[in-house]
């Protein structure tokens, strides 16, 4: 399920490059920087797609979360941002849940 979420993500985002002259996207460093000091976050997955690096940042103090991507000249943008994030309680692999 998660593979294809991402694979989902990815696609869209790969179709969609002009956001990288959208208010939404900045150099990547300022954008950690808000994403740390205004809302806690993190990165807790990263995975690499055709040209970019899909992000999804989270707050288990806030229960805020951000998807950005970042592009080869280092932009990064925002394309989704929620609150009620939380890290899944998943099966080891190998064992039945």
């Amino acid at each position: 399920m998660i593979r294809w979420t991402i694979t989902a993500l990815a696609v869209a985002i790969s179709a969609n490059f002009a956001w990288a002259q959208s208010s939404n996207c900045a150099p990547r460093a300022q954008v950690l920087e808000r994403l740390v000091s205004d809302f806690g976050e993190s990165v807790t997955f990263e995975g690499l797609f055709g040209q970019g690096i899909f992000e999804l940042h989270l707050s288990t103090e806030t229960g805020t979360w951000t998807a950005t991507v970042t592009l080869p000249t280092g932009v990064t943008c925002v394309f989704a941002s929620g609150q009620g994030g939380f890290h899944p309680q998943m099966p080891s692999p190998g064992i039945d849940g």
